[in-house]
C-alpha cells in the first residue's frame, strides 16, 4: 500500500510538473505557468578547535512556488520558504513570497503584496552564491528578504532606475499588524558603462510598540552603497558599505561593515570566487566597550563552484570566522569549517 503511495505522489509530480512548465497562447498574449522547486543543502565539517564539533548533513532550506502570468503586464506568484531552524532541530514553513508584479507602461514595474524588496537584491546577485552564504544585509540582519508592502521601480533607461518600498518592515517570519510602524525606503541605480553598477540606498523604520520602553523604540535607518565591476564573462568584483543605525530600533546601538567579493569563471563549468566580510558596532556613551563586541568580527572564505548541468550548482568552500576581541567573545576560538554545498531548482 505504502509503496503504490508513494508511486501515485510521484506520478502526480511528475504530471503536474509538466503541465505547469508548458506555454499557453491565445491570440492577445501568452500565458505562462511555471512550478517552482528550490531547494539547498551541504555537507560541512567542523574544523575548530572546539569540544563540540558542528559536522553533519543539511538541507538548510527548500522553495516550493507557483507563478502565474495573467497578461502581458500583470504577473502573480506564491512561494512557500521551508527552512531548518537549527536551534529548535526542526523545519519550518513561511509564505515567503505572496505577490502581484504589474508592468504598466514601459520602464514602471510596481509589486505589492508579500514581496521581495530591493534592498539588497543588487549585491545578492552580484554575489551570485546565495545558496553558500548571504549577501551582507541579510547575513546580518539589516533587513528581511521578503516584507507585506509596495515597491516600485522606475527605469528611466539603460543607465539610471531608482525605487522606492513602503513596508511594514518586521519581515516575512515576525509579521506585525498591530502598531502602525512602516518602514519607508529608496534607491538609486547606476550603470554609467555597461561593466559598472553603482546602488545608493537609503530606509527608515520607527517602532510604535507600545508595550516597548523608548530606548527600544528609536528610528532605525540604514544606509548602503554598493559598486561592482564585471569584466565580459569571466571576471566580477565587488565591493559594499552597511551601516544601520539604532540596529533593531535600539537607541545608540550602531552596525556597520564592509564586504568584498570577487569571482573568475574558469570555463562555463567552473569557477573559483572570495569573499571578505567586517562586522563592527560602535560604542555607546559611556560604555567601555563596543555594544556588540562579542559579535564583532571578519568573515574570510573562498571556494570552487562546479555547475554540471543548468539548475545544478556544486561548490567546495573554506569558511573562517575570526572575532575581534577573542577573549571577550562567547567563542573565543575562530570558527573554521569546510563545506560541500548543493543547489538545485526547477523554475
Amino acid at each position: 500500500m505504502g509503496n503504490k503511495i508513494l508511486l501515485l505522489f510521484f506520478f502526480l509530480t511528475f504530471l503536474t510538473v509538466n503541465l505547469f512548465t508548458q506555454n499557453y497562447t491565445d491570440k492577445d498574449f501568452n500565458i505562462t505557468d511555471k512550478l517552482i522547486i528550490k531547494s539547498f543543502m551541504n555537507f560541512h565539517a567542523d574544523l575548530s578547535d572546539r569540544e563540540v564539533k558542528r559536522t553533519a548533513f543539511e538541507i538548510k532550506r527548500a522553495y516550493f512556488g507557483y507563478s502565474h502570468r495573467f497578461t502581458d503586464n500583470l504577473v502573480g506568484q506564491v512561494i512557500l520558504d521551508v527552512q531548518l531552524n537549527i536551534l529548535a532541530d526542526k523545519y519550518y514553513a513561511f509564505l515567503k513570497i505572496a505577490s502581484l508584479t504589474w508592468n504598466p507602461v514601459k520602464g514602471l514595474k510596481i509589486n505589492g503584496g508579500m514581496i521581495s524588496p530591493k534592498q539588497f537584491k543588487t549585491q545578492e546577485r552580484f554575489w551570485g552564491y546565495r545558496y553558500l552564504y548571504k549577501s551582507y544585509q541579510d547575513e546580518y540582519k539589516m533587513g528581511p528578504s521578503a516584507d507585506l508592502g509596495v515597491t516600485a521601480e522606475i527605469k528611466f533607461n539603460d543607465y539610471v532606475s531608482v525605487d522606492g518600498a513602503f513596508l511594514n518592515g518586521e519581515g516575512y517570519k515576525h509579521v506585525q499588524v498591530r502598531f502602525p510602524d512602516f518602514k519607508l525606503a529608496g534607491g538609486v541605480t547606476v550603470h554609467p558603462v555597461n561593466s559598472l553598477t553603482i546602488r545608493l540606498y537609503y530606509d527608515n523604520m520607527d517602532n510604535k510598540d507600545t508595550s516597548l520602553t523608548a530606548d527600544y523604540r528609536a528610528n532605525q535607518s540604514t544606509y548602503s552603497a554598493f559598486v561592482g565591476y564585471k569584466f565580459k564573462k569571466k571576471f566580477r568584483i565587488a565591493g559594499e558599505y552597511n551601516y544601520q543605525k539604532q540596529f533593531k530600533n535600539v537607541v545608540d546601538h550602531d552596525l556597520f561593515g564592509f564586504s568584498f567579493y570577487s569571482t573568475y569563471a574558469i570555463n562555463t563549468k567552473f569557477e573559483v570566487f572570495g569573499r571578505v566580510d567586517l562586522l563592527n558596532s560602535n560604542r555607546p556613551e559611556g560604555e567601555p566597550e563596543n555594544w556588540f563586541y562579542k559579535g564583532e568580527g571578519t568573515l574570510y572564505m573562498g571556494g570552487l563552484q562546479y555547475n554540471p548541468v543548468k539548475g545544478v550548482k556544486i561548490a567546495i568552500n573554506y569558511r573562517n570566522w575570526t572575532f575581534a576581541k577573542p577573549e571577550q567573545a562567547e567563542r573565543k576560538n575562530p570558527l573554521s569549517m569546510i563545506y560541500l554545498n548543493l543547489e538545485f531548482k526547477l523554475n
